[in-house]
């Protein structure tokens, strides 16, 4: 990677990643250049993916994002089918010998709830790629990946709006960092609940969006029960979060740093970050009246700094 920036950077790789940069941070200049490389040979996946940052240490805040694909198994690609119309999922895939084998994928077109049952009964899939596919309803619907066991990477499609109740309950090998996409305005009930997989950072606007910038208005009850993040939990600058629901964090207990709730944040249930207790501060905006309202609970082994603001 090449480039020229006026202003001191740093470069991020989020989560336990098979990809490395040999300069992960540097001074003003011009040309500058970073070599990327990875870990390991790639012996699991057709494809791996990932997202790498440079972002702006100093004076305002900017970044750039660049995208590095290693192809593994048979140098193949992600296998790819095309749906045209909503429904016809399992139509596109019959078309693929041994399709209910299939490892990895990478759909485009248009599905609907009756695609999302087809992509969960599949039980050898582990990494899917939605990307590029336009939603009935813009939205992953209620139950669309529940009690899935082999997924591990899952892309999300751009422009959805909710991501439905149990959409990936109990998937518990999806794993790594977790990028909300900016565009989302409601994670539902139990919609990750005892994702035990998922190590890593919790953030509200994913890197491949503006950073900070978050439609979120929900995250209802016990979205995150019980996952295992042991990275940050971001709900940037510019959120718009208005509710956080009962339970919603309860014994997420690895998060660590500090903890911002954004200014519009006025509701909330009980016990919404009860055990969450990794934390090292928490500061609340303006419109919570009092610690209470958002339900925390701190343990004698939680070191926890509150500041309301």
């Amino acid at each position: 990677i090449t480039f020229t920036t006026d202003q001191k950077w740093k470069i991020e790789i989020p989560g336990d990643s098979w990809l490395r940069a040999d300069i992960t941070a540097g001074d003003p200049g011009e040309n500058i250049t970073v070599t990327l490389y990875v870990k390991s040979a790639n012996d699991d996946y057709p494809v791996r993916k990932k997202e790498v940052l440079i972002e702006t240490t100093s004076g305002k805040y900017t970044y750039a994002r660049v995208k590095a694909k290693q192809t593994g198994i048979n140098d193949q690609e992600l296998p790819y089918i095309y749906v045209a119309n909503a429904g016809d999922m399992k139509r596109a895939l019959e078309a693929i010998p041994g399709y209910a084998n299939i490892e990895a994928l990478y759909v485009k077109g248009n599905i609907g709830p009756a695609d999302f049952a087809t992509l969960n009964s599949m039980r050898r899939l582990n990494e899917l790629s939605l990307q590029d596919v336009a939603i009935e309803g813009n939205e992953i619907p209620d139950n669309a990946f529940k009690g899935n066991e082999t997924l591990k990477t899952f892309y999300f499609p751009k422009n959805i709006t909710r991501i439905g109740e149990y959409a990936f309950r109990g998937c518990k090998n999806l794993a790594g960092d977790l990028y909300i996409p900016y565009t989302v305005e409601e994670v539902d009930d139990y919609a990750f609940e005892e994702c035990s997989g998922l190590k890593g950072n919790l953030a509200f606007a994913g890197t491949g969006y503006p950073i900070g910038v978050s439609k979120l208005k929900r995250i209802g009850v016990a979205a995150f029960n019980k996952c295992k993040f042991n990275g940050t939990l971001t709900f940037g600058v510019l959120s718009e979060l208005q509710e956080i629901d009962n339970y919603a964090f309860h014994s997420c207990k690895g998060f660590i740093g500090g903890l911002d709730i954004p200014d519009n944040v006025t509701r909330r249930g009980p016990y919404a970050l009860y055990s969450a207790c990794g934390f090292t501060h928490i500061s609340v905006g303006k419109k919570v009246s009092c610690i209470g309202v958002l339900g925390f609970k701190v343990e004698g082994r939680c070191n926890m700094l509150y500041s309301h603001t």
